[in-house]
């Protein structure tokens, strides 16, 4: 039985969806890239670990993010790469965040972020060297390198957050951070909220992409006779995600909305326990670190 069963899936699979003609060795022999696709990330994935770490107040972490955040957009120098990179790497360490925790980047991602650094060299900033009739920029190369590398750093202090603090601490947080705006009338409580609702909803979002990615891939694959027609397939077929995963972003937002409309609307984020010793201590680190990449730099 499950012999026949196979056999007839094969032959379903190994026939074109829009003439029923047999499709061809070389038809047969295309397969869906395997590895990591966009569905296989998972932001802000609290990793359960009784770390020092995940007992600092949420508070504490945001406001250190927001400082290296500055510190390295005033400075971007490797300078202060390295020593963000080392706290960074440290916090990794003292917090017990597993590899597997690393979300797997989709191949073709990491293919258009290399694409560039050959591209940056096409620029004339010094030094610069010949290649036949090109002049390369190697300068411009260590610009990109060094921007790229900020920007790994940066979303790597971001997932270490993600990784230590849970959803639920947002609110409280960022309400008690916020606090001293509400004398300029700021709605203190409705920015928290919001701002804790919408790192809630990512995750959900991204729940509906990876249910949609499992329906493409289910989708029978459509043989196009002519070049020109694989072409505007390939075009398409992004549009055509876009816009499903704009619908379906709208339809959860609008089903969230009606859930939190008959409990009432939105409750005030309550009061949780403040930053302690802990926090002060880990503060003053993060403190002497921004130092010393704002100095450093000006005594070189």
């Amino acid at each position: 039985m499950s012999m026949r069963t196979s056999r007839a899936a094969g032959s379903v699979e190994a026939r074109s969806p829009v003439d029923g003609a047999p499709a061809t060795p070389e038809q047969q022999g295309r397969r869906r890239p395997s590895g990591p696709t966009l569905a296989d990330f998972h932001p802000l994935r609290y990793v359960p670990v009784d770390s020092p770490v995940h007992r600092l107040w949420a508070g504490t972490k945001l406001l250190s993010v927001v400082a290296l955040s500055v510190v390295t957009w005033l400075l971007p120098t490797w300078i202060t790469i390295g020593l963000v990179g080392a706290l960074v790497g440290a916090g990794a360490y003292i917090a017990h965040i597993p590899r597997g925790a690393v979300p797997r980047v989709p191949r073709t991602l990491v293919i258009l972020f290399l694409i560039g650094a050959p591209l940056s060299m096409l620029s004339t900033k010094p030094p610069t060297f010949d290649v036949l009739v090109t002049t390369l920029s190697l300068g411009a190369l260590e610009e990109w390198l060094r921007f790229s590398a900020l920007g790994l750093l940066l979303l790597a202090a971001v997932a270490l957050v993600g990784w230590t603090t849970q959803l639920s601490e947002l609110a409280p947080a960022l309400r008690r951070i916020l606090r001293p705006a509400a004398v300029l009338r700021v709605p203190v409580d409705d920015v928290a909220m919001v701002t804790a609702l919408c790192a809630r909803c990512l995750s959900l979002l991204v729940d509906e992409v990876r249910i949609l990615f499992a329906a493409r891939r289910l989708r029978p694959r459509v043989y196009q006779p002519s070049r020109r027609a694989r072409l505007v397939a390939l075009v398409r077929e992004p549009v055509d995600l876009l816009v499903a995963a704009v619908t379906v972003s709208l339809r959860r937002a609008g089903e969230m909305a009606d859930a939190m409309e008959a409990r009432g609307g939105i409750a005030t984020p309550s009061d949780a326990p403040g930053p302690g010793v802990r926090d002060a201590l880990a503060f003053a680190l993060v403190a002497v670190v921004v130092a010393a990449a704002l100095v450093i730099p000006i005594w070189l």
